[in-house]
Order: C-alpha cells, then sequence, then structure tokens
C-alpha cells in the first residue's frame, strides 16, 4: 500500500537517475499497434501520438519505430525572450509580469511553498505558461500545487514552443481556464515507486491509484472519462513517453479547454510574409 509521498514518483522528464536504472533494466515493453506512430481519429479530430524512448547517451528522445537512433522530439527550442528578465524566479517559477508566470523545470518538494511565496508576492497571476515543464519528483507535493492553482483561479496556457510533461501534465489540466497553441506538445508515462513498482501492480482501488483519479474527477473529469485519462498515461512504463499534442489534449478536457487559433493563423501570414 502507498503509505507516503516518497512512494509515487513522476519524475523530470530528463535524466533521472531512476529514468537511467529504468532504461537499463531487463524489462521489455510492446506498445499496442494503436499507440504505435499512428494516425487516430477521435469523433472529428484527427490526432498523432507517439512512443519515444530517452538516449542516455544523446541525451534525447528516440521515437519508437522512427529511423533507428535519430532524435525526435526536442522540448527545449523556446525563444530566447521566453523567459527574457523576468521579475522573479520561486523554483521552477518565473514571474513574466504582474499577471502572468511561467514553468521551467520540474517541480519537488519545495515547490509548493515555492508557489505560495510567488502567490503572496505576486498575488494578481492570472496565468500560468507551460514553457519548458518537465515533470515533477515528488508527485504528492505537485497534485497539492495543482489543486492550490485551481483554488487560485489561476488559467493555464501552453504555447506553441511549450510543452507539459509527465507531471506538469496534471498541473496544467489545473487551470480554470485551460488553452494551446497550435505545436504545443504533451507527454506522459506511468508513475514508479521507490521499489521499482508501477500503477499495474496495485489494485485500481489502492490509495496509489485512486490518488490520480480522485485528482482528475476534482479536476472536472467525468468519472469514466478520468479512468480513461489514467490508463492513457499508464500505457508506457514510466522509461518511456506517450507524446501527442493540442488536439489530443483538448479530447480529454471540457469546454474550459480551447486552442488558441488566432495563433495559428498568425503564424501563418508571418509565414506568407516570408516568402
Amino acid at each position: 500500500m502507498c503509505k507516503d509521498s516518497l512512494c509515487i514518483i513522476r519524475g523530470n522528464f530528463f535524466l533521472t537517475i531512476l529514468s537511467l536504472l529504468l532504461i537499463f533494466s531487463t524489462k521489455h515493453y510492446t506498445p499496442s499497434p494503436e499507440q504505435h506512430s499512428a494516425t487516430r481519429k477521435s469523433g472529428a479530430q484527427v490526432v498523432d501520438t507517439w512512443i519515444e524512448e530517452w538516449d542516455p547517451k544523446k541525451l534525447c528522445w528516440i521515437r519508437v519505430e522512427g529511423p533507428e537512433g535519430k532524435c525526435s522530439s526536442v522540448v527545449n527550442h523556446f525563444p530566447r525572450d521566453a523567459a527574457a528578465a523576468p521579475l522573479a524566479r520561486f523554483g521552477p517559477f518565473v514571474v513574466l509580469d504582474d499577471r502572468v508566470a511561467a514553468i521551467f523545470g520540474a517541480t519537488n518538494s519545495e515547490s509548493l511553498e515555492q508557489f505560495s511565496r510567488m502567490m503572496a508576492a505576486f498575488p494578481n497571476i492570472e496565468q500560468l505558461n507551460f514553457v519548458d515543464a518537465s515533470g515533477t519528483t515528488n508527485d504528492t507535493i505537485n497534485l497539492k500545487i495543482g489543486r492550490l492553482i485551481r483554488a487560485s483561479g489561476i488559467s493555464t496556457h501552453v504555447p506553441s514552443y511549450g510543452s507539459a510533461r509527465s507531471g506538469a501534465v496534471d498541473l496544467f489540466i489545473a487551470g480554470t481556464r485551460r488553452s494551446m497553441e497550435p505545436g504545443a506538445r504533451f507527454a506522459v508515462h506511468c508513475w514508479i515507486d521507490p521499489k521499482g513498482r508501477e500503477p499495474h501492480d496495485f489494485p485500481i482501488h489502492d490509495p496509489c491509484n485512486t490518488l490520480y483519479l480522485d485528482y482528475y474527477m476534482e479536476m472536472g473529469m467525468s468519472h469514466d472519462k478520468a479512468h480513461q485519462f489514467y490508463d492513457m498515461t499508464n500505457s508506457v512504463p514510466h522509461a518511456s513517453a506517450l507524446w501527442f499534442g493540442a488536439e489530443q489534449m483538448q479530447f480529454w478536457l471540457d469546454a474550459s479547454s480551447s486552442i488558441d487559433r488566432e495563433e495559428e493563423r498568425r503564424q501563418h501570414r508571418a509565414e506568407g510574409e516570408g516568402h
């Protein structure tokens, strides 16, 4: 049974020791055909999902069934001015102006206190941008931050160059309004505990699993959708990643989420002027 906050880890999506241990373990995982790099239809939407694995030598993600050894998802190519001259920084939380903050990096055991200090110092913050949100090393704290985001009435946003990965996805869905620009990227995988156990090693009604299901329903998902979303996040082991874009994320959320089509139109106009 899950007993404390150290039981569950949804680690930083970059090079953690835990990820390295898992990658070099003997456990083998074979994704189902529909989880591979394939186009799936959801209602009128057509979305892409794909699976990647971390290469500790190249320090990048390699797409399953892609060109052998070729790096795939690059999540750090954001504009240099994405965090230019921030007003303040509180751990992974960067204050861009009086009303907007951003996430760069992973949350940890200190992040709840850091987020609280940020809100005390900048009480007018109303939007949290996910620029390079790589996950968390403490899921219990991370979910508490999510609840505080919701209680504070903060909207969450992923720009075209941004990404929310692993535990950061839980923070994104906490927004009172969730918005994404075309090009925004998301990545999920299952959690793991210090003994190497993953969600399927516990009964679905074990506290280790209901911790997330309760949170997703609290954030507005129905009982069925919460279970489906949780199953999706657990569809790949901790050492891999299931990637998808804004269209797929919008499918999982309710009407309070949206894709910023105006930004897409601005990009098309800029491209046209460049020719």
